[in-house]
């Protein structure tokens, strides 16, 4: 396998209203800040080198990516979300594979995290 120099990651979710989806990001990812860029762009740093930016883009529709994240106790992580109000399907689980669950950020964007097992 031939190795690259990549240091980092980058996801953009682009949203309607760049205040509301940092105010809804930051309860969904328990941050308390984020850095800006430019005006339009608020970058939230997940874990070490894997960054999440919210890119406001008036124009766009819910449903403009797929984003999800790996967690280490995927039944702690549903109860958190469900107490934050946001609405999470059921744990599906691929028996030895991966346990996950859906929902969507307050713009349709469809969100996943999920735990391997």
């Amino acid at each position: 396998m031939a190795n690259n120099n990549f240091t980092s990651i980058t996801v953009g979710i682009k949203v309607r209203n760049l205040e509301e989806a940092v105010n809804w990001y930051k309860k969904f990812l328990n941050k308390t800040e984020g850095i800006s860029p430019s005006e339009d762009i608020i970058e939230f740093e997940i874990i070490k080198g894997y960054w999440l930016q919210l890119i406001e883009d008036i124009n766009v529709e819910g449903n403009n990516c797929v984003f999800r994240l790996g967690v280490e106790d995927i039944e702690e992580e549903h109860k958190r979300l469900i107490s934050l109000g946001i609405e999470v399907e059921p744990i599906n689980i691929i028996e030895g594979v991966v346990a996950y669950c859906n929902f969507k950020d307050i713009f349709g964007n469809d969100l996943t995290i999920y735990q391997s097992i």
